[in-house]
């Protein structure tokens, strides 16, 4: 979820009931309470995310000429899905957000990825494709009958302009 503040989940102790479809999938789940995004933006947490590399070593190389793009991942750079394909042979990459996709590199070494904010022709990034994100994966999904598989899906939503459609933009007072 690209802009979700933690405090606010169920499981996390938040005392409003928005996220109960989040709670019970966090019931069955490791939880890192003390994880913090290494960047306030999606491009650099990305490649953190993927690279185990914090994006400061990228923008330096950047800063010095070295790359010319700080946040692009290089051809020396091995990326999570790369480095798990000799253990699941299906690796899947949803985005709904552009920030994080084939023009950085962060698509590299998923046997498939698909580009959400693309696929519905989009005009701008911050209009809300969650729900055809959820299609996509549970549509890939379908596809995995057998053996393990890996995805990593990345939700734009909740992100600005924050305007949720009914009936959870009356769900709470102001």
């Amino acid at each position: 979820l690209d802009a979700a503040a933690y405090r606010h989940f169920g499981f996390a102790g938040y005392d409003r009931n928005t996220t109960p479809n989040i709670d019970a999938i966090a019931r069955e789940s490791v939880i890192f309470d003390q994880a913090y995004a290494p960047a306030a933006s999606t491009s650099p947490s990305v490649y953190s995310l993927l690279t185990s590399m914090h994006s400061f070593i990228a923008e330096e190389a950047g800063l010095r000429g070295e790359l010319e793009d700080p946040f692009r991942v290089t051809d020396s750079t091995r990326l999570m899905p790369e480095l798990l394909s000799p253990v699941f042979e299906h690796r899947t990459g949803i985005s709904g957000n552009a920030w994080f996709g084939p023009d950085f590199g962060l698509d590299r070494g998923f046997s498939y990825f698909y580009e959400a904010y693309h696929a519905r022709a989009v005009p701008d990034s911050t209009k809300p494709v969650g729900g055809w994100v959820l299609d996509l994966f549970l549509k890939d999904l379908d596809t995995w009958a057998q053996g393990p598989e890996f995805a990593y899906v990345h939700f734009l939503e909740p992100h600005t302009p924050y305007t949720p459609p009914d009936p959870f933009a009356h769900m709470f007072d102001a």
